[in-house]
């Protein structure tokens, strides 16, 4: 189970903090490959090295292979669908995720793997740590491709403007797409933080104090529209995290040598 924890927290770091950020208008091709190239690096290589003690080379090697092969994929299919907004789907990366769960599970339960015994790293609150730090990190990127890709099935995502154009419209949409952005991630936070607390009322809160800045807006349907789609999106995103670091922090930290 530790050694399954820190796989799924690999894959998450890797492909949501060191893969290229598909949504940034500033990175060029060669940082972003540079990006790419360091993401598969990283989870290849501690995939080969994570497992403890006694653990069969065979096993080592899948279990990297399966890593380095599940950054690069998915992080290649942002970097063609995403930018061109042919297809960014939030079903892509819930099939990712849910994909990588499954097939590292099968990996480390048929596989000869050692025992890590008394170390450090294989203790019940290092493990509930690296789970807590992956679980923010998915917060932040991951919600974000979740949410957008919702906005964009709908059709409800500003249009940001094309490089050199100075569309004050446009203009206006790519501030509101940021500002959008940003508010969904620190609340999305603040809501995996509730639902580690067991405070689920303070969702609620959230979402309403969210709505009573912006109530303006709500007299355009489109605008309404988006808020809803957006705020049930990002609320279900923040409680299937909240629930799972809950759970997983819970379970690890009172884990006994």
């Amino acid at each position: 189970m530790m050694l399954w924890a820190y796989t799924i927290s690999v894959w998450l770091i890797a492909s949501y903090a060191i893969a290229p950020d598909c949504l940034s208008e500033t990175e060029g091709k060669g940082r972003r490959t540079a990006k790419l190239l360091a993401a598969t690096l990283f989870a290849g290589g501690i995939g080969w090295l994570l497992p403890p003690e006694g653990t069969d080379h065979f096993a080592r090697l899948v279990l990297s292979g399966v890593l380095l092969t599940f950054v690069a994929c998915t992080a290649l299919l942002r970097l063609r669908l995403i930018p061109k907004r042919a297809g960014f789907l939030p079903e892509t990366e819930i099939a990712a995720n849910i994909g990588f769960m499954v097939v590292s599970a099968l990996v480390i339960g048929m596989g000869t793997v050692g025992w890590g015994g008394a170390s450090v790293l294989y203790s019940g609150k290092v493990t509930a740590i690296a789970c807590l730090v992956a679980g923010v990190v998915a917060t932040f990127r991951c919600g974000t491709y979740v949410v957008r890709g919702v906005l964009d099935r709908a059709g409800a995502v500003p249009i940001a403007p094309k490089e050199g154009t100075a569309d004050p419209e446009s203009s206006a949409n790519k501030a509101e797409l940021g500002r959008g952005r940003s508010i969904g991630n620190l609340e999305r936070l603040l809501m995996i933080i509730a639902v580690g607390a067991g405070r689920y009322e303070v969702l609620g809160f959230l979402v309403a104090a969210k709505g009573l800045i912006r109530s303006r807006g709500f007299e355009e349907r489109n605008f309404a529209e988006s808020f809803i789609l957006g705020s049930i999106a990002s609320t279900t995103v923040a409680l299937v995290l909240g629930m799972a670091l809950r759970a997983s922090v819970s379970y690890f930290w009172k884990m006994k040598p």
